[in-house]
């Protein structure tokens, strides 16, 4: 039984035990006294449960000002709003982000209006030190607690004069503040200190709950978009193309932030930014990475002081006053080497939080890398161009230019022969035209394999017959074909079925001293069998052999294309390299 409890019973019984008129009404009194104020505590339950019930269903920051409202509505209040506190380890308020506001019975987002951006906030002073206790001020322009300007402010931009400062706290650390305004000064009755005293029990919890769901639903969101970069920067490995994806993604996912990319240029040690080819031009000024002057470059050297010392890089927030916005620089660094930069600024309110710190540090990861890739492909495309130059030259060198030798060599002969004995003309003549055969058919390969496009006009089928062709008359070999009509492929699986075949009929003619060769083609299934095998000297198949691009090459070719090669070897019994690829289904 409580205390009020006990009492009322004993005022009762002392009621109905008095015999004394004056004594009877003494004790009337007190139990209408203590009746009475049983009444009004059982109605301020009863109000503080309503609001409690309220808030447990409440699953938004709408819902939990509405809920608060119930209460704070009937006595006159103006304005209620809820923002979340963002803090160090210490406790320390980092910042502060207003969620919602609810202004005359209608729940809305906080005005970010440029023209806001002096709104008062609360200050810590105001509570004390002790932030389990509400704030009551029944007159901020008249309270002590307030500098006189700050007063004045609440006055201009919210038009209120009296408010309550609910301080909500998980951990004890500062998680959120609701604050509830009133347009007039105001006397706060002991019942409804009590009330907003007794929502500091509940509403902690409910922002809590409300802020974690928010979290996760975010943390998702920002995983979708590194899982949506990820995924483009692997559709293509050309330079500008992937920066240009990269930017359009950033400003379609960065919601409220605008993103620049910039590329470090080692030689003129400046960041350029990058500008996709279809953007309209912007002014926007290349940074330098060493001037003492340049704002902006001291930021950056700040940004990139870690990589000096060896430890993972990390990002560098500024907020720029003057522009009323947040900036956020991060080094885009791959094997320990500065790529770029990735500038992020924030719209309206400016805010960065350490959410998105976290995002953005990890967008420049995969982008660093994502670049990375780009200019390794084309330095190994550059380097196998190089390589396939040397090829063709030496190609030129060993057949064409060998047959015009030839050529020339058998006409000298045959102009000395029309002179002393013209019978004797045919066979230099024959070994003329031979050689002219035989760098035609060289010449038109060397140019297949130079044109792009040769292989898609004239079809895997050709294109192995001049290749075996043109073996034929440079090696004066023995092969045999055996291929089947057209396959219906796809170009890149003809393009690598070829090189296939000539990287083995060049390992044959290299290594295999072989007299025969044998290249067959044929539809088994729904699988395409090329076979090329030999008569040569063989090997053994689990060796080690060098080369460029060689067994393991040919092996990797035939993976792309979901397919299997099985070379198949002994020494002095020959080798076949065999091949199968799906083919299209119907």
């Amino acid at each position: 039984m409580s205390e009020e409890i006990r009492l009322l019973y004993e005022a009762f019984y002392e009621l109905t035990q008095a015999q004394d008129p004056e004594a009877r009404q003494a004790a009337a009194q007190r139990y209408e006294q203590l009746l009475e104020q049983h009444r009004a505590r059982l109605a301020r339950n009863e109000e503080l449960l309503r609001v409690n019930m309220a808030l447990s269903k409440a699953a938004d920051e709408a819902s939990i000002l509405e809920a608060v409202a119930l209460y704070a509505q009937p006595l006159g209040a103006k304005r209620i709003s809820i923002t979340f506190l963002y803090t160090n380890a210490e406790g320390g308020i980092l910042r502060a982000a207003p969620q919602a506001v609810w202004l005359d019975g209608k729940v809305s987002p906080p005005d970010f209006s440029r023209s806001d951006r002096k709104r008062p906030y609360f200050s810590e002073e105001w509570w004390g030190g002790d932030y389990s206790q509400p704030f009551f001020s029944e007159d901020l322009l008249s309270d002590p607690r307030l500098t006189p300007d700050n007063a004045r402010r609440f006055l201009e931009v919210y038009g209120v004069r009296a408010a309550v400062a609910l301080f909500l706290q998980v951990g004890g650390l500062p998680n959120a503040v609701v604050f509830i305004f009133w347009a007039q000064p105001r006397t706060f009755s002991e019942d409804e200190r009590y009330i907003f005293t007794q929502l500091l029990q509940t509403l902690p919890s409910v922002v809590a709950t409300r802020r974690a769901y928010l979290a996760e639903q975010q943390r998702a969101r920002q995983m979708e978009i590194i899982a949506k970069l990820s995924a483009a920067v692997t559709r293509t490995l050309k330079e500008d193309e992937l920066l240009s994806v990269v930017a359009q993604l950033l400003e379609a996912n960065l919601q409220g932030h605008h993103a620049q990319l910039y590329l470090a240029d080692a030689l003129e040690n400046v960041l350029l930014p990058f500008q996709p080819p279809d953007a309209p031009r912007s002014a926007l000024p290349p940074i330098p990475l060493h001037d003492s002057s340049s704002f902006v470059s001291r930021l950056v050297q700040s940004c990139l002081a870690p990589l000096a010392q060896g430890a993972p890089p990390d990002y560098l927030f500024v907020t720029l006053l003057e522009e009323g916005c947040a900036t956020l620089f991060v080094p885009m660094v791959a094997s320990g080497r500065l790529l770029g930069l990735l500038r992020v600024q924030a719209y309206g309110d400016g805010r960065l939080f350490e959410s998105d710190l976290w995002l953005i540090n990890a967008l420049a990861d995969v982008i660093a890398v994502a670049l990375q890739n780009a200019r390794l492909y084309q330095q190994a495309r550059q380097l196998a161009a190089y390589q396939e130059r040397n090829r063709l030259a030496r190609e030129l060198h060993d057949s064409v230019s060998q047959a015009l030798y030839g050529i020339a060599l058998g006409a000298r002969t045959a102009r000395a022969l029309l002179e002393r004995d013209p019978s004797r003309l045919r066979e230099p003549l024959d070994y003329v035209l031979s050689l002219a055969e035989a760098g035609l058919t060289e010449m038109r390969a060397l140019i297949f394999d130079l044109r792009p496009d040769s292989l898609e006009q004239d079809g895997l089928v050709s294109a192995l017959t001049r290749q075996t062709d043109s073996l034929k008359m440079r090696h004066h070999i023995n092969v045999a074909l055996d291929l089947c009509p057209e396959p219906d492929l796809p170009l890149e699986s003809k393009e690598a079925l070829y090189w296939i075949a000539r990287e083995a009929l060049h390992n044959t003619m290299k290594h295999a001293q072989a007299t025969c060769i044998q290249l067959r083609l044929a539809q088994e299934g729904d699988q395409l069998l090329m076979e090329v095998s030999d008569n040569g000297i063989g090997f053994e198949v689990g060796g080690v052999f060098h080369g460029h691009l060689g067994l393991r090459s040919m092996q990797e070719r035939a993976a792309r294309l979901h397919g299997s090669l099985e070379i198949i070897s002994q020494p002095n019994c020959g080798t076949q390299v065999r091949v199968r690829v799906p083919l299209l289904s119907g």
